[in-house]
């Protein structure tokens, strides 16, 4: 039953990173539609696990593994990340993989953390990271 859960956060999470880079494609030569899943999927997580973690007990594992591993998971796009990276690079664009490396890095590490603290005090109450 987990792998279902699993599988249908994927989906979903996996759809509307599509439709993210659709809506993002005309606006940008840069992987602006890879950016934004990454940091915005990275706010999502930190609130979420920042929610989740003091009603575990409560709310159960499903809904853990449908948001933070399948939903939240398929959405961000570490691996296209990866790619976009190395084609910025060998396309003559080394400065942009540079800054696209910092960009998705810190924009990520930057959002969980302020993900975690509204959430957090939102829902008072956190739970260990």
């Amino acid at each position: 039953m987990n792998l279902l859960w699993v599988a249908l956060g994927g989906a979903v999470g996996a759809s509307l990173r599509y439709g993210l880079a659709l809506v993002c494609m005309p606006l940008s030569r840069w992987a602006l539609g890879t950016l934004v899943a990454n940091v915005l999927g990275s706010l999502l997580l930190g609130g979420f696990m920042a929610w989740w973690l003091p009603r575990a007990a409560e709310l159960g594992e499903s809904l853990r593994l449908f948001v933070a591993i399948g939903l939240l998971g398929g959405f961000t796009t570490f691996s296209t990340f990866s790619y976009d990276t190395l084609a910025l690079a060998f396309g003559g664009r080394p400065l942009a993989a540079v800054l696209n490396i910092a960009m998705n890095l810190f924009g990520a590490l930057g959002a969980v953390w302020v993900g975690w603290w509204i959430m957090r005090g939102w829902a008072s109450g956190a739970g260990a990271v």
